[in-house]
């Protein structure tokens, strides 16, 4: 699973890579088996390709633009990073406890 940041600023990337991986980290428990690899696009060219906004970040999973113009909230990303495993095949796993 491909996870993309577009954004040129680079703390704002920054917040959102942080949101991310938080968001990765607190599923990969379940998830032990996704392969998920986070990008960072900073070329107005290719984040063109996406979406027209080249001042706010906006997250790109899985080749399908999620969100633009705003950070996203760690629960936002978490319900998206769920869909896009499932998506992708990946079953969670039980939760002992």
């Amino acid at each position: 699973m491909e996870i993309k940041i577009l954004c040129y600023r680079t703390p704002v990337c920054y917040s959102v890579w942080r949101v991310v991986q938080q968001a990765i980290n607190q599923l990969s428990p379940q998830f032990p088996d996704a392969d998920i690899t986070i990008n960072m696009i900073k070329d107005s060219t290719e984040i063109a390709k996406y979406t027209h906004n080249l001042l706010l970040p906006s997250l790109v999973i899985n080749e399908k633009l999620i969100c633009s113009g705003h950070i996203p909230s760690n629960e936002e990303v978490v319900a998206w990073l769920q869909v896009a495993l499932a998506t992708s095949g990946y079953q969670p796993v039980a939760m002992n406890g």
